[in-house]
Formats: structure tokens, sequence, C-alpha cells
């Protein structure tokens, strides 16, 4: 029987195997620099990505939970690691252009990565694979970007054939909402076949050359150091910022659909916005306090700002909390169909904030997600600000998010501050917006009435009231 991942990481970890590295890498150093590749277009940079991910599989092998399925941790990593990279190519562009060695930007190459192109399924792909659950996402990595049979992955996830089936179905209809989301609509036997082929590159099961100089303990280069600590460190702020979300870290798409539902049933009546700090005790700060890096609280910038790049971080901390001054002065070019979603938007994340606080102030940290959310909430976007990198053409710039959806902010220049541009934010289509949610509103206010009041025994009573209200959809 062949060795496991779990048991070449534990021969790693406790024993220093570089050949159970070199192993690890064998299965899974292809699928990693194919999903760099198809995020950055440039094999260099994919080569470097690959080193980084490695680097920080390397630093992190002891401390990763028990039963980690390293194909779909190595997944994630990745996206962090891009990230990374576009914030270190961005600074480089900026650094040049300020000392004069560049005299021009490309603008169609800035723009390459909003156009349409035959390729677009599949560059949409790392995005929506990366909004999974951790469940959906690793029979994914596992069965189509890694390529290996269905017998495989249902005995790495210690499963039967007919539950791999079922998991590996559900996941396929996740990313095709996802994709939708993204305004692409694709059949499952067309995404099936788009997985497929970005699997195909992945089939070698050589290791790159610094990935073995790596594994026998030569220091890598000083930019791998350095990738590699960012990857790190934006881990480490997201689970730090998704902690802080707990069980009302709902997606933005989800917060419409209940947003336009709560102004439905209360008209146009604002629902105040919580402040409250988290009961004593607790070491999850609240959503008002979120930030880049934990442990330092800072000053909330509200309303537009000096920088594309600051605009966006002040209308999604307002969106975190509910504040709807401050996120609707983020905005121009409104009309009365944008502001009405916006509002009800941001509305929502106020009630959201309120439940948020109330599990925090009965239960502690102990409160968590209950829905699957994916990755868009305010507050892990957030998580990941340093990240955003703007691309600025006279009055008007782009904010790229990272990994997060929405993945790109067009804003255009008021002044002396940046807006958002109104008519060009992703909304959800109507029918996304209106419908059976309006009935949940008063029921999840009950919820939140009996949180505080004590009514539930403990968090499981309480989560399992908003799961039956909310169920995750399928």
């Amino acid at each position: 029987m062949p060795v496991t991942d779990s048991e070449l990481l534990e021969q790693y970890s406790h024993h220093g195997s570089n050949e159970a590295m070199c192993e690890l890498a064998r299965r899974h150093s292809g699928m990693v620099r194919a999903a760099a590749l198809r995020e950055l277009h440039d094999p260099h940079a994919a080569d470097d990505v690959v080193q980084a991910v490695f680097l920080v599989l390397m630093r992190k092998a002891r401390g990763l939970p028990r039963g980690v399925v390293i194909g779909g941790w190595l997944f994630k990593t990745t996206m962090y690691a891009v990230a990374n990279m576009r914030r270190q190519q961005s600074r480089r562009i900026r650094h040049e252009r300020e000392a004069g060695h560049m005299k021009y930007v490309d603008e169609a190459a800035l723009a390459a990565a909003d156009d349409t192109t035959a390729e677009e399924l599949v560059q949409a792909l790392n995005n929506a694979i990366n909004r999974l659950s951790a469940a959906h996402r690793d029979v994914i990595v596992l069965r189509y970007l890694e390529g290996r049979s269905m017998a495989e992955v249902a005995a790495m996830l210690a499963v039967n054939l007919n539950t791999l089936r079922q998991r590996l179905f559900r996941a396929v209809e996740k990313l095709r909402k996802h994709l939708r989301h993204s305004g692409l609509t694709v059949t499952a036997t067309g995404l099936t076949a788009a997985l497929e082929s970005s699997m195909a590159s992945t089939a070698s099961t050589a290791i790159p050359a610094p990935l073995e100089t790596l594994f026998t303990g030569t220091a890598p280069a000083e930019h791998i150091q350095t990738l590699a600590t960012g990857v790190m460190k934006m881990a480490n702020n997201t689970k730090w910022a998704m902690a802080a979300t707990t069980a009302a870290g709902v997606m933005l798409v989800v917060g419409v659909a209940m947003t336009v539902a709560l102004a439905q049933a209360e008209g146009p009546t604002t629902s105040p916005v919580a402040t409250t700090a988290p009961a004593v005790g607790s070491d999850v700060p609240a959503a008002s306090q979120l930030h880049g890096d934990a442990g330092k609280t800072k000053p909330l910038s509200k309303g537009p700002q000096a920088t594309p790049k600051e605009t966006a971080v002040a209308a999604f901390r307002a969106a975190s909390i509910g504040d709807k001054e401050s996120w609707m002065q983020c905005f121009t070019g409104l009309t009365e169909k944008n502001t009405d979603i916006l509002e009800k938007m941001v509305r929502m994340h106020g009630l959201l904030e309120e439940y948020q606080l109330a599990m925090l102030d009965k239960f502690g940290n102990r409160a968590h997600n209950p829905l699957d959310t994916g990755n868009d909430s305010p507050q892990a976007i957030l998580s990941a600000a340093e990240a955003f990198t703007e691309s600025i053409h006279g009055d008007e710039a782009v904010v790229d998010l990272a990994t997060f959806a929405p993945k790109s902010l067009r804003l255009v220049k008021i002044g002396t501050v940046w807006k958002i541009d109104a008519a060009r934010f992703p909304l959800p289509p109507t029918a996304a917006v209106f419908g059976r949610d309006e009935r949940r509103i008063p029921v999840l206010r009950d919820i939140i009435a009996n949180v505080k009041a004590g009514k539930y025994a403990n968090f499981e009573e309480a989560e399992k009231a908003l799961t039956d209200l909310w169920p995750p959809r399928r």
C-alpha cells in the first residue's frame, strides 16, 4: 500500500525526511504550478510561487492539523502566494516608474485580466475553487486538478465511492454557482471539461530542480523567502479575520439577498448598527475593529479616500459593520436601483453584526460560521487588504482584490478623492435578490433576541436555529 500524504508529512515534520518532502512535491507541485500559471501567465513567476508554497509547507508542517488534505491546503496556499506575488510586482512597477526607468505603462497588459477571452472559464476557475468550502475544494483539487482516480480520492478522504460521488457532484454544482455570480454560465459537462483541461499540465512527476535544492537544506533566494513570509502573514490574518466573522460571516451576495428581504419586510427603516465590544474574556475582536494586522487596532477610515486602494478598504470596513453613510459615500454614479440595493446590502450587515456580537457575548470564541459562504464577506476581504493593488489611468483606476470576489473594483477620481463606480460594481441579478428569503428576516430577528435573552442552552442549539432558518444551499 502506498504511503499516504499524511504519513509523508509526519515523516518530514518529526524526522526531517527530505525524501518524504520530495515525494509530496512529486505528487502536488504540478498542480501548484498550473494554478499559479493560470493566474500569473508568467512561467518564471509561477516557478517562484511553487518554491514559496513548498517553503511554507516546510515551515508549517509540524503545526498542520491531523488529517489535513495536503492537495487542498497547497491550493489555498498557492492563492495566497499569487496575491503576494501580484503585490510585489505592483510595487516593482511603481518604483521603476518613480525612478524613471519606465516611461510608459503597458495599458494592454494592465487590462488583459479584464478582457473576455476564449479561456475565460479556465481563468475564472482558481477564484471559484478558492471560494469553496475545504471539503468541496479538496475533492475538486484531488479529482480534477491532480487527476487522481475516484478510488484514490476515496481512499485519501476515507469515504466510500458513493459518498465521494455525492460530494463531487455538490462541489461541481457549487463551482457552477460561483461562476454564475461572476457572469459565467456553464453546464456541468462543460465545467468538468474545463477542469480536466486544467489538469493536463500537471501530469509530470519530476521535481523542479529548485525544489530539490530547497529540500536538501540550501537557503532559497531572498525574494522567495520574502514571498513565503508574506504568504504566512496573509494566512494568519485571514484566520484571525474569519474568527472575528464567526456565525455572521455571510458573503456579499448572500448578504444582498437578505438585505433586500429585510428592506421589503421593514420598509425604509434602518436597523441600528451594533458596535458593542465582545464579551469580557473573549479573544475575538469585534468586526468593527477589523484591520490588516491582528493586535493593532486602527481607527476606521470613513468615506472616500485620497487613493483608490484606501477607498476600497474604507468601503469594505463600512460594509463589515453596517455603516450605511460611510459605505454610500464611497460610491459615485448612483441610480435609484443600485442605491436601493447597496443600502439594503449594508443594512443587512448591520443585522449580521448584531447577530455576531450576540453569539460572542453568550458563547465566546466558540462561535463559528455554520453557513457555506466562501471567502467573500467584507471581513474576509479586509484580511487581504495589504495585498490589494491599484492601477491608475488618469482619473480612472482599478483595485485588484487579490483572490477575493468581487475580483476587482472600478473607481473614478472626484475632486481630491476616489470613489467606486456604482454602475460597474457587481450586483446580483434581481432573481437572486427578491424571493423566498423575505420570510426569514423576522425569524432571524427572533433568533437574535433569543440569543440575547439566553433562551438557547448552548451554542449548538443556537446554531441549529440559524441553519434550520437558512440551510446551506446545495
